[in-house]
């Protein structure tokens, strides 16, 4: 429980900023029993930017072409639980 507790407050705490950047509510891609679900914000970023995975780019490049180098930062404080 404590753990659900810790990942409630991370996800909130960045929560306006993922608002801000990605122009969606984090919690579309959260559980705080789960953390930040990467699948369902690829599968997110797929339906509103089309395939943008050409064997060449990662998720991580196509945020950082798209919203800048602080993007991916946000994003693996979400992965990493930060």
């Amino acid at each position: 429980m404590k753990e659900a507790i810790k990942r409630f407050h991370n996800i909130k705490s960045h929560s306006s900023e993922f608002f801000k950047t990605f122009s969606v509510q984090l919690s579309k891609f959260t559980n705080p029993f789960t953390g930040f679900n990467i699948v369902a914000f690829d599968d997110y970023l797929q339906k509103r930017y089309g395939n943008y995975e050409d064997n060449k780019t990662s998720m991580a490049d196509f945020i950082k072409k798209e919203y800048g180098m602080r993007a991916v930062k946000l994003i693996e404080n979400l992965i990493d639980g930060k």
